[in-house]
This record gives structure tokens, sequence and C-alpha cells, in this order.
């Protein structure tokens, strides 16, 4: 008998603790939530894919215009030698 009331003490701490448990919020992701959150998701990746993009076709075109700028550059240089070969 006495074992019997010195475990019913240990037996109300461990049910105190699990009550405390219940106390704790529990949040449930609802399909609307998740919807929306990979909604979002794929609008960011999707942004960031896209500027990408954009950045990769805008450097593009700056080494197009560079390149055609120092092309020309060298072609007036050479036009000019020649105009100086044909005096002299």
């Amino acid at each position: 008998m006495t074992n019997r009331v010195l475990q019913e003490p240990e037996c109300d701490v461990l049910e105190e603790e699990e009550e405390d448990d219940d106390d704790d919020p529990i949040f449930v992701l609802t399909d609307e939530w998740r919807e929306f959150f990979a909604r979002s998701e794929a609008r960011r990746k999707l942004g960031s894919v896209f500027s990408f993009a954009i950045f990769c076709l805008l450097r593009t075109i700056l080494y197009v215009i560079f390149l055609l700028f120092i092309v020309s550059f060298l072609l007036c240089v050479e036009k000019q030698q020649g105009k100086k070969k044909e005096k002299h």
C-alpha cells in the first residue's frame, strides 16, 4: 500500500506536464493559405528568372554596341591613314 501512495504523486506530476502541452497553440495551414504561399513563391521565382533574363539581354546588347563602336572607330582610323598615304 505504501508503494501505491508514493507512486500517485509522480503520476500527478506527469499529468500536469501533459496539461501544459495542451496550452501551446496549434497552427493549421489551410488549403487556401497553402495555395496563397505557393502562388507567392512561384511569382517570386518567376520574377527572379525574368530579372536575370532581362539582365543577360541588356548585357548582350551593350556588348554589341561596344563592339560596333570599336569597329567603327578602327574603320575611321584606317580611313584617315589611307588618306595620309595618298597625300604623301
